[in-house]
């Protein structure tokens, strides 16, 4: 079991995960309010997990599904907000878990989301933390 964890104020790792676009037709089985701007509704996938998101481009808001019960509302925790405005937003302080061989093991990471083109998303994970 790992017995010590750590965050930083810098990067300590960086990868790119998957983004598989589900739409409003989607497997989640509540979404957030439409508000005004268009959604990227889908999840991130990494290794032995996926984590549902929604992401509200014009707006700078991200909605996780932190206790991935398939529900983008009741998550209160998993609202985050931030300045930057365009085709890549940068939402920091996130806090999730991931699946390792030795249990859960708590992450946290600045999520960098790309608009690559229509319904076209890439995630950068940059990791601020460490466990041992």
């Amino acid at each position: 079991m790992l017995s010590r964890y750590r965050e930083v104020p810098f990067t300590v790792e960086t990868w790119w995960v998957g983004f598989t676009e589900r739409g409003k037709n989607s497997v989640f089985k509540k979404l957030p309010e439409a508000g005004t701007g268009p959604w990227g509704i889908g999840e991130i996938t990494m290794p032995g997990a996926a984590l549902g998101l929604a992401w509200d481009r014009k707006n700078g808001r991200l909605v996780l599904d932190l206790n991935r019960d398939r529900d983008l509302t009741n998550d209160p925790e998993g609202v985050f907000e931030t300045r930057d405005r365009g085709s890549m937003e940068v939402f920091t302080n996130v806090h999730f878990s991931v699946p390792t061989r030795h249990g859960p093991s708590p992450l946290c990471s600045d999520l960098a989301i790309h608009e690559l083109g229509a319904k076209q998303l890439q995630v950068e994970v940059r990791s601020r933390s460490c466990s041992w």
